[in-house]
Parts: C-alpha cells; structure tokens; sequence
C-alpha cells in the first residue's frame, strides 16, 4: 500500500521562466504528481542531489542553451542520473537533435501532449 502511494507522487521538477504554466501543467497531468517549479537553471541545479525529483522537465526556449546543457551534464553526472525532458516551441528536427545530443532523455514540441507526457513522466 506504502508502494503504491509512493508511486502515486512522481516528483517532477519544471524548469521554467512562466509562473503561470506551473499550475496550468498541474490541472492538466492531473493527480499522482507533485511538481516543483522553479524560474531558472541557476536555481534547478541545487536541488538535483536534494532528492527533489525524480524528473526534470527543462523549458529549451526560455534559457540560454549553455545553462540547458549544463543542467542536462549535472543531472548525468549524478550516481543515479535524473532524466530530462526538453520542451519546446521550435519545431525544426535541429532543435531536438542538439537537446537529445547534450543528454536530454526526450523532446517534446509545444503545444504538449499531455498523454505523451504523462507516459514519459512514468
């Protein structure tokens, strides 16, 4: 029982400059996740080895892709490694294909699919 309610709170972590999409991200994956939400890369990295989350999802468009890229090698480099997910609004293959090669684990191109993005949070 412990187990399943363990499982029922996925710790995600979005890395996002827009306040609003927190909450607007929360009623849309419904229950069974518990989403921290911070403003900036500067501020995801000390929480990587807090046990904070168990998977990031990092907004590509609103940050410098230096700071993407070094959350993505912190995260990597952990003795468990937490996966990212990227979004973002380009859809141009050359977005994603730098993301997956700097080690994000997947890409998704916005609007979200949320389906598509629940099964990843998984």
């Amino acid at each position: 029982m412990a187990e399943k309610a363990a499982e029922a709170n996925r710790r995600v972590l979005l890395v996002d400059a827009d306040d609003a999409f927190g909450p607007v991200l929360m009623d849309v994956v419904g229950e069974g996740y518990k989403l921290s939400h911070v403003g900036s890369v500067k501020e995801a990295l000390p929480l990587l080895r807090s046990d904070e989350a168990e998977v990031i999802l990092l907004d590509w468009d609103q940050l410098d892709h230096a700071e993407g890229v070094a959350l993505l090698n912190e995260a990597q480099d952990l003795s468990i490694p937490i996966p990212v997910i990227v979004f973002s609004w380009d859809k141009r293959r050359e977005c994603a294909m730098q993301a997956l090669k700097s080690g994000a684990w997947d890409f998704f191109p916005q609007p979200l699919d949320i389906l598509a993005l629940k099964f990843a949070l998984d």
